[in-house]
């Protein structure tokens, strides 16, 4: 669905934390965020913070979006063209930050630039996995 301002529909991250102090136990996360949406360093950030505050239950999966109308309504659309390119160099940045606390990637895209953003690691294991395209 594309983004609505009638609150039709809740953003997920918001609501994570709120999940994650409601429970003990269970893993949390979305099965996906879309990263052309964000720069990575603050993904990174922000999914450290989550899985620190939570003991390291937190699950990551991203995508690369589908919907032109979404890319424009966060003005990203210069980069739905190349997304699953976007994706691949965002994955790359999340796991350098993750684990050297740094990351630099050459590429010709708005991720090359050298994502350190000072966030801890990410508690859980960094696993990929690939899906149908």
């Amino acid at each position: 669905m594309p983004v609505s301002s009638r609150g039709e529909f809740l953003q997920g991250w918001p609501l994570i934390p709120w999940l994650a102090a409601k429970t003990s136990k269970v893993r949390i996360g979305m099965s996906i965020t879309d990263t052309p949406y964000r720069a990575p360093g603050v993904l990174a950030a922000e999914f450290a913070t989550v899985d620190h505050l939570r003991n390291g239950r937190l699950n990551v999966g991203v995508g690369a979006g589908w919907m032109p109308e979404e890319f424009a309504a966060a003005s990203a659309s210069h980069i739905f063209p190349k997304r699953h390119t976007h994706v691949r160099e965002t994955l790359e940045i999340l796991q350098g930050i993750w684990t050297t606390r740094s990351s630099s990637i050459t590429a010709n895209s708005p991720t090359s630039a050298r994502a350190g953003s000072g966030s801890s690691r990410c508690r859980s294991p960094i696993r990929r996995s690939t899906s149908p395209a």
